[in-house]
């Protein structure tokens, strides 16, 4: 938690003081400053200084020098400075935005927009290669089973943010993460689009024809997975079907090179975006089911740089529609229920009414079998 270290004004980081380290902080949170109540709020926004200095090496997001400690203005109004991880030593495209995005939030001068702590975790800056792959998958699932445009999310997503708060950091990202995905098959090399565009027209071309004509678009693959069937367009939910389909069946031997020489080249002739065990010397045809789709994921983010942090947007976006559905729906059942309740009070039922209607419809059948034995 905050505390106060000094008469100097100084605050520091207490959490970790019980593990001997002490962290001074190079500001205080708004809410300090401001002389509000405290909440776990405080401690998010104490962490995004952290994380900066982490990341940076730099004492402070705030100002125009990251040297000197920022005056109490510029925390109070958020004016803080993450252009400059864009350009930190070893920081790469993808993390620089992921970095960017997490901390313009964390660094929030209003604490109810700052993320909790499960927020912070479940953030793409904190997923490696594969994870990001596997969110890849289960959103393309999860957008055909909600029946969802994710490009119609994806756009919705990066306008309402940057409506919202007038061109801030999480909406001028989202714009261009969003400008970046599109038209991506010319990004990626044609070894792999070949097999997987054929692969897709084979299959297409194997379906019965009645099939096509009752417009019928997926079929059931080995595993229960289905894998869409129509053309390949150049939309975000396109570049997800592409990506789940490489991921499950990874490149071939041929396919191998060109994803080595673009991950070389990226890391400037070094090999540090190359997965555990790959030499770049070494026989293709003998790297595991495990490597190569190491290396695709890899490959997808170094291309790709803002698409985990699509992923992530796009989730989040269909988590809190699914929510407003089950909150409507619970609304409407809680509506019913008063309703059925006003009834009953209308028309009040007591105890022996059911054992009345049963004797009078025992007794008009009584009568009508004596009747009929007159």
């Amino acid at each position: 938690r905050l505390r106060k270290e000094s008469d100097d004004n100084q605050y520091s980081l207490g959490t970790f003081s019980k593990y001997g380290v002490s962290i001074i902080l190079a500001g205080r949170a708004p809410e300090i400053l401001a002389r509000k109540p405290l909440t776990p709020a405080a401690d998010i926004w104490a962490m995004g200084v952290v994380f900066y200095y982490v990341l940076t090496g730099l004492n402070s997001p705030f100002g125009e020098d990251p040297s000197i400690k920022p005056s109490d203005d510029e925390i109070l109004n958020g004016r803080y400075n993450l252009q400059r991880l864009m350009t930190t030593h070893g920081m790469t495209p993808r993390r620089a935005i992921e970095a960017r995005h997490l901390l313009s939030a964390m660094l929030s001068p209003d604490p109810s927009r700052r993320p909790t702590a499960e927020e912070v975790l479940r953030h793409p800056l904190l997923w490696d290669d594969d994870v990001a792959m596997i969110r890849v998958s289960e959103l393309h699932a999860s957008s055909a089973s909600l029946k969802s445009s994710l490009t119609n999310i994806l756009q919705n997503v990066s306008t309402k943010a940057l409506l919202n708060g007038g061109g801030n950091e999480r909406g001028a990202l989202l714009a261009a993460v969003s400008m970046d995905l599109q038209d991506w098959q010319r990004q990626v090399d044609p070894t792999l689009l070949s097999r997987v565009f054929s692969h897709s027209q084979r299959t297409a071309a194997s379906l019965p024809s009645n099939g096509a004509a009752e417009g019928k678009s997926t079929k059931k693959a080995k595993g229960g997975v289905e894998n869409n069937l129509k053309p390949y367009g150049s939309g975000f939910a396109d570049l997800l079907r592409f990506c789940r389909n490489v991921y499950e069946h990874p490149p071939v031997d041929k396919e191998i090179a060109p994803i080595i020489t673009k991950l070389i080249e990226a890391a400037g002739g070094e090999r540090s975006f190359l997965p555990e065990g790959v030499d770049p010397e070494g026989a293709h045809r003998r790297l595991t089911r495990k490597q190569r789709r190491a290396l695709f994921a890899s490959y997808v983010t170094v291309t790709f740089p803002g698409l985990p942090l699509a992923v992530y947007e796009c989730e989040l976006s269909l988590e809190q529609a699914v929510f407003s559905v089950r909150v409507f729906l619970i609304q409407r059942y809680r509506r019913l229920e008063r309703a059925d309740e006003g009834n009953d009070r209308a028309f009040p039922r007591t105890e022996h009414q059911p054992r009345e209607r049963e004797e009078r419809l025992s007794g008009n059948e009584g009568n009508q079998g004596r009747d009929g034995d007159a």
